[in-house]
Formats: C-alpha cells, structure tokens, sequence
C-alpha cells in the first residue's frame, strides 16, 4: 500500500510539473496553441503526413526556429531560458558590456537571450551540424548583429572529438554517451582558453 501511495505521489508530481511548464509557456509563446498541435503531432510521429514549419514565437518578437520537427526539450529550454531566466539569476544579471560564452549554443536559445539582455558580444559554439545551421538561421531571423556563430566544440584539448548525438538536440555530448543515442560524429574542438 505504501508503494502504491508512493507511486500515485510521484505520477501528481510529474503531472503537476508538465501543467506548470505549460501554463509557464502560456505565458511565454505568442503561438502556444500551435506549439501544442506540433507536440501532439510530434508525441503521435506523425511529423511525415502532418509537415510543419516548427517554431515557437516569444511574446517579446523572438522567433526560435527548429527546422522541420519540434524537439521534445524545445518547450522545456524555452521556458527555463525565456521565463524562469536559469542563465540570468539575481547578481549575474547580463549587462551592456558583458562578453558571453554559449558553449552548446544548440539553436541559439540563450545566445539569443544574452544578444536580448544586452550583451555586447556573444560567442556561441554549436559543433552539431543540424543545430549549428538553426543557430545561424535564428540569429539572421531575429536580425542578431552581436552574437558569433563558431561551429567547435569546447573541450578540454583542441582537436578532433567524437560527439555522441543524441535523437533529442540538447543531449548531445562529448563526455558521455547520449540520451536516445542516435550515433556518433567527429567534431572540431577548442579550449576554452583558446
């Protein structure tokens, strides 16, 4: 009985975070039923007979583009970067002459938030292939003059890395293997320092 009661609280639990995130994004998107229907196409794999053009549009103007499929982390990256500010807490705040660093710069999410916040130069480094066309394509669209695109990763030795790549873009790694693995690249690597 006591496994069952536990099992039944973690189930609210996870229910409760999903309804939170989503009245999160509520407040968000500007295109929240849309960015609905692409999950629920997404959830169904019926991405193939129902295309779309997946994006999500801030309530501030940004347009965060996905390419052809919505991501199962693009709600969730959004609201914790957009809404919940995880990259700009209280004394980290982004100022005007503030140089950021996006290391997994993925399709340009926080370097776009940084661009926002007022940044004066944000060096993004996005080895994927797929996600570094989208951070290119997203910071044309949204007409981001101070941020870089670098497609390197960032490791501890420069050169060649092999990056697992995972089915789900904010996975992929050069530590360890990817959630959903769905293979492995080589990649071009930088040191920080460098």
């Amino acid at each position: 009985l006591l496994l069952k009661k536990t099992n039944l609280m973690s189930v609210i639990k996870r229910i409760y975070k999903k309804i939170l995130l989503w009245v999160n994004f509520a407040k968000l998107g500007k295109n929240f039923w849309q960015v609905v229907w692409f999950r629920i196409i997404n959830m169904l794999k019926l991405d193939h007979q129902f295309p779309y053009k997946a994006q999500i549009v801030l309530n501030n103007g940004v347009i965060l583009d996905y390419g052809e499929v919505m991501d199962l982390s693009a709600v969730p990256v959004a609201v914790e970067i957009w809404q919940e500010k995880i990259y700009h807490p209280k004394g980290y705040e982004i100022g005007s002459n503030n140089i950021v660093v996006d290391v997994g710069a993925n399709i340009g999410n926080f370097a776009m938030f940084a661009a926002k916040a007022g940044a004066r130069k944000v060096y993004a480094f996005e080895p994927v292939c797929k996600n570094f066309d989208l951070l290119k394509k997203n910071i044309q669209l949204n007409n981001f003059t101070n941020i870089v695109p670098l497609q390197l990763a960032v490791a501890g030795e420069a050169g060649k890395v092999v990056m697992h790549v995972s089915e789900v873009d904010t996975a992929h790694s050069i530590t360890h293997q990817a959630f959903a693995q769905a293979g492995d690249v080589e990649v071009e690597a930088v040191t920080l320092e460098q």
